[in-house]
């Protein structure tokens, strides 16, 4: 894959999080090193060297494990040639349903009921996000967030058997906001806002 990191992306992200003069700068020669990268050609997200790349037989997948913490995080992606506005909000909700009935698959395979934190399909204005935060009685937690545009699918999962909600909560935080995407995720003519992540 090539190297996008000298690429203009913008950063979706809170006005708090990120002043709007900032929004657009490439990411820097000299920070490159601290980071690692997972990227598409209009998507991008920068992670911390906390994580470790585990080996995936997916080529559309990246796997990481957290160097400290009980995390596993996985990350795919799908490219799209403009993908027909018209058929995001079915594609956003087709993911919603496949990813939900695959947790409580796993949660009646295993007998540990499972609870919906959170289940929530956002209209945003380069496309829709897709959120499903879960718990089990045993423990096991999973935050998931997929960002559906007219350039890209990408799903975001951070799972722990361990860690209780503050801290995942923390740690998705941390991977939310360095997401990055290329203006051209947006309509031609329309000016890419500063936009919270949910």
């Amino acid at each position: 894959m090539k190297n996008l990191l000298g690429r203009l992306f913008k950063r979706v992200a809170s006005q708090e999080d990120m002043p709007s003069e900032q929004a657009s700068e490439k990411t820097p020669v000299e920070e490159r090193h601290k980071f690692v990268s997972v990227e598409t050609e209009h998507f991008q997200v920068l992670l911390g060297k906390q994580w470790d790349e585990r080996h995936s037989d997916d080529p559309e997948q990246r796997v990481f494990e957290h160097r400290k913490l009980d995390l596993g995080l996985t990350i795919s992606s799908m490219g799209f040639q403009d993908f027909p506005d018209s058929k995001i909000s079915g594609l956003a909700n087709e993911l919603m349903r496949a990813r939900f009935e695959a947790v409580q698959k796993f949660s009646k395979f295993t007998h540990d009921p499972l609870h919906v934190i959170e289940n929530e399909i956002s209209e945003m204005s380069w496309g829709m996000q897709v959120t499903l935060l879960t718990t089990s009685n045993s423990g096991k937690s999973m935050f998931f967030v997929g960002f559906v545009s007219r350039k890209f699918l990408v799903q975001i999962t951070l799972e722990s058997t361990t860690l209780g909600l503050d801290v995942m909560n923390d740690e998705y935080g941390k991977i939310l906001s360095s997401v990055r995407m290329t203006d051209d995720v947006w309509e031609p003519g329309h000016t890419p806002p500063n936009i919270p992540i949910h």
